[in-house]
């Protein structure tokens, strides 16, 4: 029986934020959140042997939940029907909770700030994702590069902005001097979501946005590195917004045995930070089932409670 923690490890002595002068180091590193009965060193270790913990990836998010009235990182009595309730408030609009349950996403709830419908003034999510998981005795994927532009067709950018861009150095979007609707950028993404806004205006079924990415190649993981660096191809496609379903497009990107993504959704940026949500599960109840709550926000921060455990006996 695990809980969930998170923390950097950038050897800057830069707790909760890990983004040193290196270009292997692009994003936050994580934080620890504790449920501590006081702010003292005994009250705040007891807690993490119990596993009253839960992670972010660097921002600081409130997550809290309980599984039958049972707090995270507990086992309880088996149970037919397992009703999960829980808040979390965030430091940007929350985009998705998700449930899982024993290791899969049994159901997903999204925040207050997406949008269905599209309008003539509208703001467009992008998002930039790649998994990263590493595989056998090497360590996790490195950074895997998103560099080109893109181009909007039936419409006009009024504003670009990056609130999941995490380094200004090596991280940014800016629409072309001659061209206001065209937007070069360049990001990394490692095992998160990179993502900016575009608002729009004049946009209707007839819009679409062209996406131009230039190769290149990963970097910036650390030793043992059994996996070479993979070579991205340039790749060039396009959106179509009469092909919006529930608010979103995407598109795969196969790199070895890596899915990587960009997906477009339509959004509301002043979207609620403040969520609260409520599942109840009671289809093929095991002993020993686990559940946990993973949480990401429009900026692509990410939060996950530690597991609730249902049945079967803890470990000896």
């Amino acid at each position: 029986e695990v809980g969930f923690i998170a923390a950097s490890d950038d050897h800057l002595s830069h707790p909760g934020y890990s983004g040193g002068s290196a270009i292997t180091q692009r994003q936050r590193g994580g934080l620890a959140a504790v449920f501590g009965t006081e702010l003292s060193a005994d009250s705040i270790f007891d807690a993490l042997r119990n596993r009253e913990t839960y992670a972010t990836s660097g921002e600081r998010m409130i997550l809290d939940a309980t599984l039958n009235g049972h707090k995270m990182g507990t086992r309880q009595a088996f149970a037919e029907s397992r009703t999960l309730k829980g808040q979390v408030m965030g430091t940007a609009p929350i985009d998705l909770i998700e449930v899982l349950k024993n290791g899969d996403v049994i159901a997903t709830l999204s925040g207050e700030f997406r949008q269905t419908n599209l309008e003539d003034h509208i703001f467009v999510q992008v998002n930039f994702a790649s998994s990263s998981e590493s595989t056998g005795r090497d360590n996790p994927r490195g950074y895997r590069p998103w560099v080109g532009s893109l181009e909007v067709s039936g419409a006009r950018v009024k504003t670009v902005t990056t609130p999941g861009f995490q380094d200004g150095r090596f991280e940014w979007a800016r629409q072309d001097w001659e061209n206001e609707n065209r937007v070069e950028f360049s990001t990394a993404t490692r095992g998160r979501v990179n993502t900016m806004v575009l608002e729009l205006e004049g946009a209707s079924a007839e819009t679409s946005i062209r996406v131009a990415l230039k190769k290149g190649r990963e970097s910036g993981t650390a030793p043992i590195r059994i996996r070479p660096y993979a070579k991205i191809p340039a790749e060039d496609f396009s959106f179509g917004f009469d092909e919006f379903v529930g608010g979103r497009l995407s598109r795969e990107f196969q790199v070895e045995h890596y899915t990587d993504e960009i997906s477009m959704q339509l959004i509301d940026p002043e979207g609620e930070l403040d969520k609260r949500f409520e599942f109840t599960d009671d289809l093929e109840p095991r002993h020993g089932d686990y559940y946990y709550v993973r949480v990401r926000q429009m900026d692509g921060a990410l939060a996950w409670s530690s597991p609730f455990w249902v049945g079967g006996e803890s470990p000896r």
